[in-house]
């Protein structure tokens, strides 16, 4: 099943209705007659069968200036969840060497739960030997994929894992999710049949995980001029006191004192940072990097200290009728890095609740699943205690331990990874091989960990929230990213658990996505995709509904058959469509869109020379040049028109100043469209009744062949 044509009835694009053919075996025609809607079915001469590889039903492009609203009818193409355009969308499919016809009837109005009001809805009419089914979404599944991070784009659904369909995420996550995907990709069986179809297609060997650089002065300053998480000595201490008066709870006389006293001489956040980087297996030594929290030596070490600064950073607390005090001295004295996680596990709990164990040496990371079952009992009966509410407390003492759990699992994975730390450009780094065996699990595992992590402490008032930074081994370029981010992105949507990977058809619309390409690669980018593609969806199994035995089952084709629109800006990728399987965008002179009937206007496409492409399709008026190249030869065309007017009036008195001359040759000889270059050199030698200028210029063009004709 394909996507033949859309009659878009109403959109804020247009002044009037518009047809949009994708160049399908027929051409639709509509008409609005009354409460109905007229559709003409015409054969489609230019159409040809198995034009594209086998799994490809179909691919056509949208082109036009910028503006002229090509995301806003792929938009209404890809029918986002917050989409109303009223339109008729006609699918073809094949069936025993016959076409039938599908038809999705979108043209009624909506109600407040966005369904159609049915009376609303206009009719269709085929022509007399034609029929039509209704269309059945559940066999038809639209699949978007831009490069440009867009956070507006939040409202256009997508399955593909959009790096703008979660614009909170910062650029740190988006990066690293991308190299999740990639690595996942590129270790695919998948990957190495685009390779030998693709052998420049962009790869790398490596993916390398470097401890943050992080500066001690971003996490000093947070909290340099307030009293959060460990307010005034006195003034804490005061409210413990008067706490400890209305409870009147005397039984240890003991550790109240004890307690009091540890108030009294307790850090403020500032100083347990200064401590905390001051403990002997992490103080930085290093003079020239003393102003950073490590000194990039030892990758572990520089991991764990990196994680201890964001828990103190992250040690603040609202001081309720259920907190405690702990001793900050027994992280300081810890010798471990999990011995250290454990106080500052026994910390945050004792400050959130005082009385969550009797016994704080219970508070242990490996006693995980203990820790939770007695939140859930603890505060599952009563809804405040001591005037506190429970629920509250609850979450905060789950979502630390949680937080605890996953930053001691990222640590052992580091651990067991050890004998890949390498020291490199005067750092300690771990190399992670992206071939090696069973790296899907250890990638997954390593950046589902990380994200749980991030999101422990995505509140913190710092801008970097990061503990290490991921990178590939190699500095791809912005083209290499984009096209490695299509690939990867499709794939990742094919290991997904959604049951939209059993769709029969599927329709990839790429908006945009040979942004930033070399031109080879944009020469290629078609060829690539009709060839490519189909081997990404390999593993999806079309399902169907079994009427008869109430469930699904495997469907006629063993593979989804798949359809690709694109929107693009490049004249290399235009030609290699088919005129009719091109919707062209224009504005008008009041600032509307349109799309232009390519039987009445014909275009050029299809193998068609690229200026020929720039000048009709992409619609460049005035030129095939920049605008500034332009005004500089418009320029001197205007100095030269007027020089041979002064020299026919002054006749033998004509005399052209030396500075002007020379400088009008210079932006002759820069321009490289040779008979616009001679022409002017011949305008310029004419002032002087020479032919220097044109002997030069034809002897530097003559040298250029020769020059290419010794290396044929």
């Amino acid at each position: 099943m394909r996507l033949a044509a859309v009659y878009v009835l109403e959109h804020f694009l247009f002044d009037e209705p518009q047809i949009l053919n994708f160049g399908s075996k027929f051409i639709y025609e509509f008409e609005i007659l009354d409460s109905t809607i007229k559709v003409d079915i015409i054969n489609n001469s230019s159409y040809i069968e198995r034009f594209w590889n086998p799994g490809i039903t179909l691919m056509s492009a949208i082109v036009g200036a910028n503006g002229s609203g090509k995301t806003s009818i792929l938009k209404a193409i890809n029918k986002g969840y917050q989409e109303y355009t009223k339109a008729i969308f006609i699918y073809e499919n094949a069936e025993s060497n016959e076409i039938v016809h599908y038809v999705d009837n979108r043209t009624g109005n909506w109600d407040e739960l966005g369904n159609y009001i049915e009376e609303t809805i206009l009719s269709i009419r085929f022509p007399a030997n034609k029929n039509y089914l209704k269309f059945d979404s559940s066999k038809f599944t639209e699949l978007y994929f831009s490069p440009i991070f867009d956070p507006k784009i939040e409202d256009f659904f997508s399955h593909l894992g959009l790096n703008s369909s979660r614009p909170e995420k910062n650029l740190s996550e988006i990066f690293s999710d991308n190299i999740r995907k990639d690595v996942l990709f590129l270790n695919a069986e998948v990957s190495k049949t685009i390779k030998s179809i693709y052998p420049d297609f962009p790869t790398y060997e490596s993916l390398v995980i470097i401890p943050k650089k992080l500066h001690k002065r971003d996490f000093t300053k947070v909290y340099i001029d307030t009293n959060l998480g460990n307010p005034r000595k006195t003034e804490t201490l005061q409210h413990t006191i008067e706490r400890d008066l209305r409870v009147k709870n005397f039984s240890n006389p003991e550790g109240l004192l004890k307690s009091y006293l540890a108030t009294l001489t307790n850090s403020n956040i500032t100083d347990a940072l200064k401590e905390i980087w001051g403990m002997p297996q992490y103080k930085n030594t290093t003079a020239e990097k003393e102003h950073l929290v490590h000194d990039s030596q030892d990758f572990i070490r520089n991991i764990e200290i990196n994680i201890l600064s964001f828990l103190t950073l992250n040690d603040t607390f609202g001081i309720t009728e259920l907190s405690g005090s702990y001793d900050f001295e027994k992280i300081l004295t810890s010798t471990t890095f999990y011995e250290i996680l454990n106080k500052f596990l026994a910390k945050y709990i004792i400050q959130i609740d005082n009385g969550f164990y009797d016994n704080e040496d219970e508070i242990n990371i490996d006693n995980y699943t203990q820790m939770m079952d007695t939140a859930l009992r603890k505060y599952s009966f009563l809804v405040q205690i001591s005037g506190v509410n429970t629920e509250a407390v609850k979450s905060n003492i789950m979502d630390t331990i949680n937080g605890f759990a996953a930053i001691k699992k990222l640590h052992r994975i580091f651990v067991g990874l050890a004998e890949n730390i390498t020291y490199e450009q005067g750092r300690s780094i771990l190399k992670i091989d992206v071939y090696k065996e069973n790296i899907n699990r250890l990638i997954e595992d390593l950046f589902e960990t990380y994200s749980k992590i991030r999101e422990y402490f995505s509140h913190l008032p710092i801008s970097i929230k990061d503990i290490i930074d991921i990178e590939s081994n190699k500095n791809l370029s912005y083209g290499e990213k984009s096209i490695l981010n299509l690939y990867s992105t499709i794939y990742d949507f094919t290991l997904s658990n959604n049951h939209v990977r059993e769709s029969e058809n599927y329709l990839l619309i790429l908006d945009e996505a040979d942004l930033g390409y070399h031109p080879i690669w944009k020469r290629k980018f078609i060829l690539t995709l009709n060839e490519t593609i189909p081997i990404l969806f390999l593993n999806l199994i079309p399902m169907v509904w079994d009427v008869k035995d109430k469930k699904k089952k495997s469907g006629e084709n063993p593979h989804p058959n798949i359809q690709i629109i694109i929107a693009t800006h490049d004249p290399l990728t235009l030609s290699d469509f088919p005129s009719d399987n091109i919707i062209y965008l224009k504005k008008d002179n009041f600032g509307k869109s349109l799309i232009l009937n390519n039987k009445i206007e014909k275009k050029k496409s299809f193998g068609a020379n690229i200026t020929d492409l720039l000048a009709d399709s992409f619609f460049v008026e005035d030129g095939l040049i920049g605008d500034f190249a332009k005004y500089k030869i418009e320029d001197t065309i205007i100095w030269l028109n007027e020089q041979k007017i002064k020299k026919e009036i002054q006749e033998g008195q004509y005399a052209v100043l030396n500075a002007e001359f020379t400088y009008h040759e210079s932006i002759i000889k820069l321009i490289d469209e040779p008979v616009i270059k001679i022409k002017l050199a011949e305008m310029l030698d004419e002032l002087n009744d020479q032919k220097e200028v044109q002997k030069e210029l034809i002897q530097r063009e003559i040298d250029l062949l020769n020059d290419k004709l010794r290396k044929l």
